[in-house]
């Protein structure tokens, strides 16, 4: 099937070209023709199914909903879409969750570290 809106009509192959110029091919791979991918978009690790996931998790870290991202890859149950999202960074993580509780009193850090105990352990 031809589709009009791609040059040549073939998205894997656009894709492994994409990867080749990007310099995302292991450069390790060896196509039944001896065609490395050192030097042609013939990596077997450049595939559709990896774009999915990349373009899943790019909008997940810019904030864009679970339920918004599934519609987008036309998913019919959230679970399947959770499992594309990548982790994550620890610090993009901690970044978030110091910005929201970046008003919290100081006496009121105090008491939570009075009541947690050294190292984050509950002391009754």
């Amino acid at each position: 099937m031809r589709l009009p809106w791609l040059p040549g009509g073939h998205l894997l192959r656009m894709v492994k070209d994409l990867g080749l110029r990007s310099g995302l091919n292991c450069r390790h791979c060896i196509n039944k023709a001896g065609k490395s991918c050192a030097t042609t978009p013939t990596c077997k690790h450049v595939i559709l199914h990896k774009l999915r996931k990349t373009f899943a998790s790019v909008l997940s870290k810019k904030g864009i909903a679970p339920r918004t991202i599934m519609r987008y890859l036309r998913h019919s149950d959230l679970a399947t879409t959770l499992m594309y999202l990548d982790d994550q960074d620890d610090d993009h993580t901690r970044a978030v969750v110091d910005s929201a509780f970046s008003g919290i009193d100081s006496t009121l850090a105090a008491k939570t570290t009075e009541v947690m105990g050294v190292g984050g352990k509950l002391c009754f």
